[in-house]
C-alpha cells in the first residue's frame, strides 16, 4: 500500500482544521495535500455547529446522477460541486480520496463520478461514512477501485440512512464498541482503533 490507512485517517482528520484548498456550495470543504508523491483529496465531515452540514446530511430525497443513478441528494450535490473544481487539479496525477462521516459519503460519490469520467482515483478510503446511494451504479463503477469503508465499534452513522440506501462494499470493522455508540463515530476514535491494530500487528510480528 502506497499510503497506510493510519496516515489517510490523519488526512481525513486534518480536513476539519487545515485551511481548505477550496470550499464549494457554501459548506463542502476540501483539503488537498501530497503524501509520498500521491495527491490526497480529503473531504471534511459534519461540523456539529454548522447548520449547513446538518441540512446536507438530512437532505436524503433520492436524486438521479447521469453516471451513478439514484443517490442521497445532499451527498450527491456536494460531490457534483466538488468534481467541477477537482477535475483540473487532478488530471495527470495519481490521487486518493478520503473522508470521515459526511465527508466519506461525498468522497465515495466523488470518486465514482470521476471514475465514470475516466479520471479514477487509485484508492478511496472512508471512516464512518453513511450510506449514500440506491441501486448498483456506484458499486459497479467502483468495483476495481481499492479502499476500505471503515466502521469503528458500533458507530451508527455507517448504517444510515437505511434501506434502500447502501454502501458500495462491505465494511472493514475495527475497534470495539463503546458504551456510548456516538463516541465510536469520532474521527479520533477511528485513528485510535487503527493505531491499536498497527501496534498489535507489530508486536505479533516481533514475537514471531
Amino acid at each position: 500500500m502506497i499510503i497506510n490507512d493510519i496516515t489517510l485517517c490523519l488526512a481525513a482528520s486534518a480536513a476539519y482544521y487545515d485551511k481548505p484548498t477550496f470550499v464549494v456550495a457554501g459548506d463542502v470543504y476540501v483539503v488537498i495535500t501530497v503524501i509520498n508523491g500521491i495527491t490526497v483529496v480529503a473531504f471534511r465531515g459534519t461540523e456539529p455547529s454548522n447548520i449547513k452540514d446538518w441540512i446536507r446530511d438530512f437532505d436524503a430525497l433520492p436524486m438521479k446522477n447521469l453516471y451513478l443513478g439514484l443517490c442521497h441528494k445532499g451527498f450527491l450535490t456536494g460531490a457534483e460541486a466538488a468534481v467541477t473544481l477537482l477535475i483540473p487539479l487532478l488530471k495527470g496525477k495519481q490521487f486518493i480520496i478520503v473522508g470521515h462521516s459526511l465527508g466519506g459519503a461525498m468522497a465515495i460519490l466523488t470518486g465514482a463520478i470521476l471514475t465514470a469520467m475516466k479520471l479514477p482515483p487509485i484508492q478511496i478510503t472512508t471512516f464512518g461514512a453513511p450510506n449514500s446511494f440506491i441501486g448498483d451504479g456506484v458499486t459497479n463503477i467502483l468495483k476495481t477501485i481499492p479502499g476500505n469503508r471503515y466502521r469503528n465499534g458500533d458507530d451508527p452513522v455507517p448504517v444510515v440512512p437505511m434501506w434502500p440506501f447502501h454502501q458500495d462494499r462491505e465494511f472493514t470493522h475495527i475497534g470495539t464498541a463503546s458504551i456510548d455508540a456516538i463516541s465510536d463515530h469520532f474521527i479520533a476514535a477511528y485513528y485510535s482503533a487503527l493505531d491499536h491494530m498497527e501496534i498489535t500487528r507489530n508486536v505479533h510480528q516481533a514475537i514471531h
